[in-house]
């Protein structure tokens, strides 16, 4: 009987000791913590054109990067009234709204043309969007409930 109280004692204090961050790890990118805590976007720094360069997995930190085959195949814009245009092999345009660092976007039109997987890895994930920040010229989307993000880098823009 002792033994069962002790050992159930040892369970309770060491599964409730560990640290919460221990547990769970934060992914990074290039040096960029791939995290939605503390987060803070100027409205005025995704007025830019962005090309997705890779999808983080955050499940187990995996990294998805774009097919070398098509570089610049997922490209957006966004425009300082609210306004998107890019393309994913088709051309596509739309809105999207900022509030409080979490992103939406509406795509509106899109050419219906086959996309390639790339494209596919964009459109489906437009659909789910989360938290989004900008750090060292990347753009960073998180989408599926934050368990994955979406990584841009600026083509060109202010």
């Amino acid at each position: 009987m002792k033994k069962n109280i002790l050992l159930a004692y040892l369970i309770i204090v060491i599964g409730c000791s560990k640290n919460p961050q221990e547990l769970n790890s934060i992914c990074t990118y290039e040096n960029v913590k791939l995290d939605t805590t503390n987060i803070n976007l100027n409205e005025n720094d995704i007025l830019a054109t962005w090309v997705l360069h890779s999808i983080v997995d955050l499940s187990d930190c995996s990294v998805k990067n774009r097919p070398e085959e098509f570089p610049e195949i997922v490209v957006i814009s966004f425009n300082d009234s609210c306004k998107i245009s890019g393309h994913t092999g088709n051309e596509f345009v739309g809105n999207y709204f900022l509030v409080e660092n979490k992103i939406k976007i509406n795509i509106n039109t899109l050419t219906e043309l086959g996309e390639p997987e790339w494209a596919l890895n964009f459109l489906n994930a437009v659909k789910n969007l989360d938290y989004c920040f900008i750090k060292e010229s990347k753009l960073f989307i998180f989408f599926n409930q934050s368990t994955k993000v979406m990584i841009f880098k600026k083509i060109n823009g202010e």
